[in-house]
């Protein structure tokens, strides 16, 4: 059914061509940025190994700029690690629920300006007051083709998924390229539930373009229908958390419920009168090996001298922070 729905919805959303941004410290502006050409200059070694990072920064509570410069803070400190690895890892960021009145603070922030490009510097192409962004490590490794979004036309909430094309190297000589999706599915049971569907559909038809060897897509997917946890199954997406958190042997009932808990990236900070839940994964699909994928932020909040004083969660959401190796065709 679903891998009919993918054909059959794989023409929806308006593509939209995109630039990444770069910080030019000598205007001091956040400029359009392409990168070179592969045959003028090609770059001396492209990536087989990378680190990828999703994270719904929650748009709608008090201290979004606080609780955001927080949240880049922590983003600092994992990537820093994954510098210092014996082979070091770039990383690439997934943001969701951006808003609007916080690209100064994304922007501004010394991590941001001094290591990465972005696929967006302000709101003008945004539908709605919050988006998804993603941030693309600054290396003469990490090389992007391409950056586009599809804009998804069955949605109430505004939703996209925006695309980054990444080189990495294989076994000839030549390029591969990796498609990266970060996307924030329709929220919500009724419409939501027929919306996400498709919407999922959409981004993976993408992701099996004839030129792309392998495909990720991360970020806040709202499973809360009853056929959501079977959909990226049935489109031919690998879930990387199923993957590396299988059960054990005999595993006792004790032992499923925390395993459960575990998987939760939602209903915790605060607690809400919904039941707590994965609302957000990393799929993927092609010649790709996850190695390691786990949760970050937990028990995160804002310094109290940020916030007057008061108990301030840097997000409602859970990161997940995932390590992925490029395997042979």
């Amino acid at each position: 059914m679903f891998r009919q729905l993918a054909n059959i919805f794989s023409h929806l959303g308006n593509v939209s061509t995109k630039s990444l941004h770069r910080y030019d410290p000598k205007s001091l502006r956040w400029l359009p940025y392409s990168a070179p050409n592969h045959s003028e200059d090609k770059p001396s070694k492209l990536i087989q190994t990378f680190a990828l990072i999703t994270w719904n920064v929650d748009f709608s509570r008090n201290f979004k700029e606080q609780r955001l410069t927080t949240a880049l803070d922590h983003l600092q400190s994992l990537v820093e690690m994954n510098r210092k690895l014996p082979v070091p890892l770039h990383t690439l960021i997934l943001i969701q629920e951006l808003h609007v009145n916080c690209f100064d603070i994304l922007l501004e922030h010394p991590f941001v300006r001094d290591y990465y490009d972005v696929t967006d510097c302000n709101s003008d192409e945004w539908i709605i007051h919050y988006g998804a962004v993603t941030l693309v490590p600054r290396s003469g490794e990490v090389n992007v083709t391409k950056v586009f979004k599809i804009p998804f036309e069955d949605s109430r909430m505004g939703r996209e998924a925006v695309f980054v094309d990444m080189e990495v190297g294989g076994e000839g000589p030549e390029p591969r390229l990796v498609r990266i999706a970060n996307t924030h599915l329709e929220s919500l049971s009724g419409f939501g539930d027929i919306a996400r569907p498709k919407q999922l559909s959409v981004v993976a038809s993408h992701l099996s373009a004839d030129d792309i060897f392998a495909g990720i897509v991360a970020g806040d997917m709202n499973p809360i229908g009853p056929k959501d946890d079977d959909l990226p199954e049935t489109l031919g997406l690998s879930d990387a958390w199923k993957i590396c958190h299988t059960p054990g042997v005999a595993e006792t009932a004790e032992e499923t419920r925390r395993r459960e808990q575990e998987a939760h990236t939602w209903g915790y900070q605060p607690r809400s009168r919904y039941a707590p839940k994965r609302m957000d994964k990393v799929l993927f699909k092609g010649p790709l090996a996850v190695k390691e994928i786990e949760r970050f932020s937990v028990g995160l909040k804002v310094s109290p001298d940020r916030v007057e004083g008061r108990n301030v969660w840097a997000s409602d959401h859970y990161g997940l922070h995932a390590k992925f190796e490029v395997l042979p065709s």
